[in-house]
């Protein structure tokens, strides 16, 4: 297989970049990244009519370089670069609400519901978690002072689809009190930029003692992935499928936090999660479970692999 260029196309946002870049990386090949602005009218656009707009109304993109041999793109700002390229080998992540006969591949997770020939269903969404990555990270925080006993806590926050309750933290504090008090127990907590500031507040308040860290989500030095590495129970906040991907990635105890809202994307997700004895929703008690880690990004690297060599793109 040869592959000499190929390119990441996003919106810039971080979720669907790294989706973008885990495939990538799961190919073991390089790649080069390409973030899409579109000018007004098409900023404000569907992607069926997207699919018309002109060079001079795209930001972030040369369109004198050399096509690349393949695209990876995800979000809607990356349809009308993608198909300008008529000769390169395209993948596309998450449903591009368009034709999928423009795509070589697209992958779309179960919950979404979409299927079709050119389509590789994933459980969750593709990340870069692999066994060497959680190794590096591992030693980058200090717990040497640390119970045994390490849960990680990922908050989120509102979204389309959930809002966090007003009683998020309170509800956390109280079912952790007990596991805090025993002093077996260390927390990792890490909120985001989409977690309201009052929760913030609280949740650096509850876990600023003894035998927590707390992650504002705002330092330049994220320890995300240190926090999974370390982690033996993790709890994650249901409004982020990325999240939860990444900490099923890991194959250790996982726990979703409940907010309100939802929709029936997410419900399907939970359930087809709950079916593989992956994920549950948190009730103030752990367990030591075995499962088989998801691992979307090595399977949709290995499928377009396939693909690829019989579309006759080969050395």
């Amino acid at each position: 297989m040869n592959i000499n260029n190929c390119w990441i196309i996003t919106e810039g946002i971080a979720g669907t970049e790294n989706q973008c870049i885990a495939i990538a990386e799961a190919m073991g090949i390089s790649y080069s990244i390409k973030r899409i602005g579109l000018k007004f009218p098409f900023n404000h656009l569907s992607p069926l009519i997207l699919k018309t707009a002109p060079h001079s109304h795209i930001t972030g993109i040369d369109w004198d370089e050399p096509a690349p041999d393949m695209i990876i793109a995800s979000g809607r700002k990356a349809i009308p670069v993608a198909l300008n390229f008529k000769d390169t080998y395209k993948v596309f992540v998450q449903n591009p609400k368009i034709n999928l006969s423009h795509f070589d591949l697209v992958a779309i997770p179960e919950h979404d519901d979409v299927r079709g020939d050119n389509v590789i269903i994933t459980r969750g969404a593709p990340n870069r978690i692999t066994s060497d990555l959680l190794n590096k990270e591992k030693t980058k925080i200090d717990l040497s002072k640390f119970p045994k006993n390490k849960i990680a806590i990922l908050v989120g926050g509102n979204s389309k689809s959930h809002k966090m309750p007003a009683n998020f933290a309170d509800r956390l504090y109280d079912q952790l009190l007990p596991f805090m008090r025993t002093g077996d127990y260390g927390f990792m907590v890490s909120v985001s930029r989409r977690t309201p500031p009052q929760i913030c507040d609280e949740l650096r308040n509850y876990f600023d003692g003894e035998n927590c860290l707390f992650y504002d989500g705002q330092s330049a030095k994220n320890p995300y992935f240190a926090y999974l590495s370390n982690a033996d129970y993790i709890l994650v906040s249901e409004d982020s499928t990325s999240m939860l991907s990444d900490a099923l990635t890991t194959g250790k105890p996982t726990y979703r936090l409940e907010m309100d809202g939802g929709s029936e994307k997410f419900i399907r997700l939970y359930q087809s999660l709950k079916r593989r004895a992956l994920l549950k929703a948190f009730k103030g008690d752990f367990e030591k479970r075995d499962y088989k880690p998801l691992n979307d990004a090595q399977k949709i690297a290995d499928e377009i692999k396939k693909r690829f060599v019989k579309s006759g793109s080969t050395d």
